[in-house]
């Protein structure tokens, strides 16, 4: 089970606003936000600490940022098993050590791509996906396997 179709689950799941954001500077994703996370910068696999922190205090010192969460191996794990919970065989399968680590992004309006571009360039950041539109979310199905496509199609 690869980390690309992973990331593609979590991220449609956040362009449906299934889950949200709390302010600037936080590690917990439990609140939910009235606006959904835009985009999403994953982290290498071997992302140091440090690597991990220069993200962090970069997206909290960004005037295009209007708040983010980090969202740990763990807790993508816990949300992979909201997600597909009337599927816990699906869910006994996936390791949470391949969920990468990462930031959930609301930036501010119209900044989402100079703000990924910069993103991009941090170390340890290895993609940063902004969620797709509804319209990408059929393509994104196609890419899935057949038992997903059925689980993504609750959200768009």
């Amino acid at each position: 089970m690869g980390r690309a179709w992973l990331g593609v689950v979590l991220t449609v799941a956040l362009a449906a606003g299934c889950t949200g954001g709390t302010s600037k500077d936080t590690s917990s994703h439990e609140t939910r936000s009235a606006r959904p996370v835009e985009m999403e910068a994953f982290m290498r696999a071997r992302a140091t600490s440090e690597q991990i922190d220069a993200v962090r205090t970069a997206l909290a010192r960004s005037r295009l940022v209007r708040k983010f969460t980090f969202v740990s191996q763990q807790d993508a794990y816990r949300e992979f098993g909201r997600l597909f919970a009337d599927q816990p065989d699906l869910v006994a399968t996936v390791d949470p050590l391949v969920l990468p680590m990462s930031f959930r992004i609301v930036p501010v309006d119209g900044a989402a791509r100079r703000l990924a571009r910069s993103l991009e360039r941090l170390a340890g950041v290895d993609e940063v996906k902004t969620a797709p539109v509804v319209a990408d979310c059929e393509k994104a199905k196609k890419r899935l396997p057949p038992k997903l496509r059925e689980q993504l199609s609750r959200f768009c």
